[in-house]
C-alpha cells in the first residue's frame, strides 16, 4: 500500500469509528426540578442567639411551585408560594412569596428579596462559583461537596443527590457552616446555615448569631 492510499485508509477508519450522535450531555437540571404545583415539605428549626439568650422557633414550612411569569430579565421564573405552621394539625398560613429559575448555566432563588445562585450547571467536580454574584453581599464561593450520591434522611432514601458546599469558617471568633442538599427530581432536601459570633474557638458560648436547619418531610412531584 502506497503512502497516500494509507492516508485515505487511516481517514475512512476514523470516520467510520467517530459515529456522529445527536445526545447532549447531561447538565442534571433535574436536581432543580421546576415543576408546577410540585411542594416539599419541611421541619424547621430557627435559633437566634443575642445578647439577651437564645430564641428557638420550630415550625413546618411548605414550598409550592404555583404558576410561571417572565421576571426583569426577561427570562421564565416560578412564583414560589411559601406556607408554614407550629403544629402538624393545623392549616398551613401564607408566610411569604419567594421566586426561582433555571437557566442553561445557573439554579436561582430570590428569598427575601436577595437573589442567590444555588447550582451551577452542568454539575461537576471541582466546580466553584459566587452564590451572591447577582446581589450586593460580599463574595460567597459555593462548591460541589459531592454529586450523585445517595444520601437517607428520616425515612427518605434518595438514590441521588448534590451537597453544595456554602460556608466553612472556624476561628477564635467566628464559627459559619451552611450547605444544602438536593435530590433528584426533587429539588432541597436539607439546608443547615450557622453563623455565629463566638469566643475563643467555643462553638458553645455564643455572643450572637442564627442557626437554620430544613430536613424535609414529606413531597410531591
Amino acid at each position: 500500500m502506497n503512502k497516500l492510499a494509507f492516508i485515505f485508509f487511516i481517514c475512512f477508519v476514523s470516520s467510520s469509528c467517530l459515529k456522529p450522535t445527536n445526545e447532549l450531555p447531561d447538565f442534571y437540571y433535574n436536581y432543580y426540578p421546576v415543576n408546577l404545583d410540585s411542594w416539599v415539605e419541611y421541619d424547621v428549626i430557627d435559633i437566634v442567639h443575642t445578647s439577651l439568650g437564645s430564641d428557638t422557633l420550630n415550625y413546618f414550612l411548605k414550598e409550592i411551585k404555583t404558576n410561571t411569569f417572565y421576571d426583569n430579565e426577561g427570562e421564565l421564573a416560578q412564583r414560589v408560594q411559601r406556607l408554614w405552621k407550629f403544629n402538624l394539625n393545623d392549616d398551613y398560613v401564607i408566610k411569604d412569596i419567594w421566586q426561582e429559575k433555571v437557566t442553561s448555566t445557573t439554579a436561582e432563588k430570590v428569598e427575601e428579596n436577595i437573589r442567590f445562585t444555588k447550582l451551577v450547571f452542568p454539575i461537576k467536580n471541582g466546580e466553584y462559583w459566587n452564590g451572591n454574584a447577582y446581589n450586593d453581599q460580599l463574595f460567597c464561593e459555593y462548591t460541589y461537596d459531592s454529586i450523585h450520591e445517595p444520601y437517607e434522611l428520616n425515612s427518605f432514601s434518595f438514590d441521588s443527590t448534590v451537597t453544595v458546599l456554602q460556608k466553612d469558617l472556624y476561628t477564635a471568633v467566628d464559627y459559619q457552616n451552611a450547605y444544602e442538599v438536593y435530590a433528584k427530581n426533587v429539588g432541597l432536601i436539607y439546608k443547615k446555615d450557622i453563623n455565629l459570633s463566638i469566643n475563643l474557638y467555643n462553638i458553645l458560648n455564643i455572643n450572637e448569631g442564627r442557626e437554620l436547619e430544613m430536613t424535609v418531610i414529606n413531597y410531591s412531584l
